[in-house]
């Protein structure tokens, strides 16, 4: 697979929180789906807002993963757990 380090416009902003969503719902078992539904809101609306935006794209440009950098410091990182080729 040929992967691509890209920027994040802002219109691709509900692909990227699908793409938190999914990670999360893999990922985070604690949270329960009232803390999700509070965090979606505030990732699509002020969170993505607040950082340096990079994606990964796959072979059909795709976003299936993204990390958020601010002040030097990874803030974000989720992957789509399609993607997870570790596990």
């Amino acid at each position: 697979m040929t992967y691509q380090i890209d920027t994040i416009s802002q219109a691709e902003y509900p692909i990227v929180v699908e793409v938190w969503e999914a990670s999360v719902r893999a990922t985070h078992q604690f949270l329960r789906e009232e803390d999700i539904a509070y965090f979606k809101p505030l990732i699509l609306n002020e969170y993505l807002k607040a950082v340096q935006l990079r994606c990964v794209r796959n072979e059909v440009k795709e976003i299936i993963g993204f990390m958020g950098v601010e002040g030097g410091h990874l803030e974000m990182l989720f992957v789509h757990p399609a993607y997870r080729e570790w596990e």
